[in-house]
């Protein structure tokens, strides 16, 4: 007599599960669902056990990758391309090879001759699996991908991963039948779940020549557009208008005789200026001026355009032997300086921002002044977009 009893058992190497938005699949690429079929049965008292286990291997299933775009606001650079980014993410279930393709699709505020100069046509493998189990904070489990190459679906060491909304970089991988797993660079916030996606990261860098600015006093903007295919043809377009920004510097110079009112009859240009509280009309020519008599400069720096002024530096020259530099009151407040927001003494010796100096070579009296917030001595500072700057110093006239 036979007493037979058939199992069929279907083991699943990974739960069919794929929580993030990235991905349309279900399990990872290249790992395998095993169903066994268990047959035991007895004859003649002995008991009998026959196994069958059949295997699907998992196809990659291609996803369209996703594009965000890194930096749509730089400084504009006359004559020079700037590179610019857009980090990359996979979505498919495995290794998939993706092909980029950047162009320019208008241009404003430049002479029409924006491109991108390098980085245009580009084709990057971006790796991707599951999250099997998590082993330790740090280590995560995956499917083994049937190859022993030290690679797991595309993911290897180095490359950064996101798992759980949390961006990592893998700093281990182990690549066997028997353990598969990544370590990441620091501890997960939060423990993924199985079946979560585990996709790969990666920047996209191209370069853009703007072409030349016409009007620096507003930003010059190029619409770009990046067009992401996945290898079987899926489709994403990602469009962003870049701006670049230049800073414009407006100067105007003014003076006036602080002798006598006579030397602005003829004068052309009239400015009517507060300067450290007190209001005084200022001319742009035809001053005239007596052996002994003050005459008093006003310079602005306003910086009429969209990005930062940088190494501002004011240099006035007066000829030697024609007129001399002297303090509005003593060495210790010899210039004026404004900063966009208060008037300031400079002393002729103690200020880092002040310097004095002759050039015997040109035969002048030289004044330097470091403008801008975050000056170095000598070197300068960053006036900001809409910031004025300014200084007033006097000569007698010899």
């Amino acid at each position: 007599m036979i007493k037979l009893f058939i199992r069929v058992l279907g083991f699943i190497l990974l739960p069919i599960i794929w929580t993030t938005e990235f991905a349309h699949a279900q399990v990872a690429a290249n790992s395998l669902l095993s169903n066994q079929t268990t047959v035991s049965y007895r004859q003649n008292g002995i008991d009998f056990v026959i196994q069958q286990t059949l295997n699907i291997s998992i196809d990659l299933v291609t996803c369209a990758p996703q594009i965000t775009w890194s930096n749509q606001s730089v400084n504009y650079i006359p004559g020079q391309a700037t590179n610019l980014t857009a980090t990359l993410r996979s979505c498919a279930n495995g290794l998939d090879s993706y092909t980029f393709n950047t162009q320019i699709n208008s241009q404003t505020n430049n002479d029409g001759l924006g491109q991108v100069t390098s980085g245009a046509n580009q084709t990057l493998n971006l790796g991707a699996s599951v999250v099997l189990s998590q082993v330790a904070a740090n280590e995560l489990a995956l499917p083994f991908d049937q190859v022993n190459d030290g690679f797991i679906n595309g993911l290897a060491v180095g490359d950064t991963i996101e798992v759980n909304s949390e961006i990592r970089q893998i700093v281990a991988l182990t690549d066997t039948v028997t353990n598969s797993s990544i370590v990441l660079d620091s501890d997960l916030t939060n423990a993924p779940t199985t079946g979560m996606a585990v996709v790969e990261i990666a920047t996209l860098t191209f370069a853009v020549n703007p072409g030349v600015i016409t009007d620096a006093t507003v930003a010059l903007t190029t619409d770009i557009q990046i067009q992401g295919l996945d290898s079987s043809g899926g489709e994403t377009l990602s469009l962003a208008t870049v701006s670049f920004l230049a800073g414009s510097a407006h100067v105007q110079k003014l003076m006036r005789n602080v002798t006598t009112i006579l030397g602005h009859a003829t004068a052309t240009g009239e400015t009517e200026l507060t300067v450290n509280g007190q209001t005084q009309f200022y001319y742009d020519g035809n001053v005239v001026a007596a052996p002994d008599d003050v005459i008093e400069y006003i310079v602005s720096v306003e910086n009429r355009g969209t990005a930062p002024l940088m190494q501002s530096i004011l240099e006035e020259h007066v000829v030697t032997g024609e007129m001399d530099i002297i303090p509005i009151v003593s060495n210790i407040q010899a210039v004026l300086m404004y900063d966009s927001a208060t008037w300031t003494y400079l002393s002729f010796t103690t200020s880092d921002r002040y310097q004095q100096q002759t050039n015997a070579v040109e035969n002048r009296e030289e004044i330097l002044v470091d403008l801008g917030t975050g000056y170095t001595p000598g070197n300068g500072g960053e006036i900001a977009p809409g910031e004025t700057w300014a200084l007033v110093y006097r000569v007698r006239v010899q």
